[in-house]
């Protein structure tokens, strides 16, 4: 089989969006399947993990100036080309913005068979942005392009079941998993354990993450530093970092930087507690890594986060705002030690059945689905008004 690729994103943005589509690649050419990957800014790179690179410059929008988001600029001609060059069976687009777009629209030209992947509620970034008024053109936007391929996969089922209500058809899923050999209690360490706390009854409380506005950490800065007999260790960089080491009191949250591969591992393994505000996910992967290496989770109530922590009742939920409940539920797991082993438990039974072999062997299946229909809608570049409606959470 040979799939086209299309990522919005330069290859070095780090995120859940790039380590999916690794990971599919991964396992695409290890199964003999050939991919081409279109990205913006990649540079003199040809070849990222077995797949071959064909990069398109980027720009920002005075409107994004004060964010980390680049546009590709639209070059369907050479983007044509390049598809007609590789003659594939299927292409994805992994969230669809501007190269997505173009991809799309060459990809239905060439009666090449699309699928498009929902990863990320970008409309409710823009609240973090004093950018809220375009969320509803955003969200008719997404609506417009997904309904523009022949099936829309969703990450999560609350994911999907927001993505119907929001007017987008035929949605599939694509469901998210975890290493559960990398990410294991197995590769727990005292000596990690030692670099933050000093009291060995102390319990060290986790966020794995990009230190952005929209991964909502302004809202556990009370929580950390009203936090009794625990330490917070946050893994992650970005421009967040400055105000969240200033806003904590010295001595109660520690910042590793990035962590990647055995790294990270042994640091989730080595944490008690995981905590994730971010109510931006599609279904988080850090979340999935985190009960694969044993970790009960407390999360906000929102779209993927609650679907790993209900389904594998491995963690509590609290309501978006409501930071007393943050507290409350963490000092809870701090506390009491029966129910933290408990949930543990079940969140590393829970990651044991959610392997991403079977997850991409389901997408494999997806896309001969779509290869052997008929099924090829065309897309019509001529946009109509936009509604008010939106969907938020």
């Amino acid at each position: 089989m040979r799939v086209a690729l299309f990522r919005e994103l330069p290859l070095d943005f780090p995120g859940g969006v790039t380590h999916v589509m690794t990971l599919l690649i991964d396992y695409l050419v290890k199964n003999g399947h050939e991919v081409l990957l279109f990205v913006p800014d990649a540079g003199s790179i040809s070849e990222y993990h077995g797949a071959e690179v064909f990069t398109i410059d980027s720009y920002q929008l005075p409107l994004l100036k004060n964010t980390q988001f680049k546009l590709a600029k639209m070059d369907p001609q050479s983007v044509k080309k390049k598809l007609v060059d590789f003659n594939p069976d299927i292409v994805q687009v992994l969230h669809p913005v501007t190269l997505g777009l173009v991809g799309l629209s060459c990809a239905n030209d060439l009666n090449i068979p699309v699928v498009c992947s929902y990863h990320t509620q970008y409309h409710l970034y823009l609240d973090y942005y004093k950018l809220s008024v375009f969320k509803p053109l955003l969200w008719w936007y997404t609506k417009w392009m997904f309904n523009k391929c022949a099936i829309a996969l969703s990450p999560a089922e609350s994911v999907a079941r927001m993505m119907r209500d929001g007017g987008i058809k035929n949605v599939h899923i694509w469901g998210r998993g975890a290493d559960s050999n990398l990410f294991s209690p197995e590769h727990r360490s005292t000596a990690w354990r030692k670099r933050f706390i000093k009291n060995p009854d102390e319990k060290i409380i986790l966020y794995v993450g990009r230190l952005y506005k929209e991964k909502n950490l302004r809202r556990i800065v009370s929580t950390i530093k009203d936090l009794r007999n625990a330490q917070f260790v946050f893994i992650g960089d970005g421009p967040e970092r400055e105000f969240l080491s200033s806003a904590i009191p010295d001595g109660k949250a520690h910042f590793t930087g990035r962590l990647t591969g055995k790294d990270l591992s042994t640091a989730f393994a080595s944490a008690d507690i995981f905590l994730f505000p971010s109510r931006t996910e599609g279904c988080p992967n850090s979340v999935m890594e985190a009960v694969s290496s044993g970790l009960p989770v407390v999360g906000v109530e929102a779209y993927g986060v609650s679907d790993i922590v209900t389904e594998g009742q491995c963690g509590y939920l609290y309501t978006h705002g409501d930071e007393g409940a943050i507290l409350s539920l963490v000092q809870r797991l701090i506390d009491d030690d029966a129910i933290r082993s408990e949930l543990s438990i079940n969140a590393r039974n829970y990651a044991l059945r959610k392997s991403w072999d079977t997850i991409m062997e389901s997408l494999i299946q997806n896309y001969q689905s779509v290869m052997s229909s008929a099924f090829s809608p065309k897309p019509t570049i001529i946009m109509s008004p936009a509604p008010a409606a939106i969907v938020d959470n």
